[in-house]
């Protein structure tokens, strides 16, 4: 018999504000961010840094790309429940701080 733990992956520092910019979009401004537009992020890394972040995002379930029904090369970025989860429970976390203080 195999046993597969899941394991929640931590998130590096790169991956975390990428997440910040598909979370503001989507709360901030009620849309979804392109791929095209996170790999602009200069400041963050080369675009081969952030495209390996963006399907690290991915693969560990924190977002989904769906392909724009107009133009196939535009990928949007849709934040997952488990990328919400992530934001509640960093929430609660903040909460919890300020409220022994």
């Amino acid at each position: 018999m195999l046993l597969i733990a899941l394991i929640q992956v931590e998130l590096d520092f790169t991956e975390e504000q990428l997440l910040n910019r598909v979370m503001w979009v989507a709360w901030d401004r009620e849309q979804t961010i392109l791929v095209g537009d996170l790999l602009t992020a200069h400041e963050l890394g080369s675009q081969a840094t952030l495209h390996g972040r963006i399907k690290n995002l991915q693969v560990m379930g924190y977002i989904k790309l769906s392909i724009d029904k107009a133009d196939a090369r535009k990928k949007h970025i849709i934040p997952t429940k488990l990328a919400l989860s992530h934001y509640e429970k960093l929430s609660m976390q903040m909460e919890s701080v300020l409220q022994t203080r």
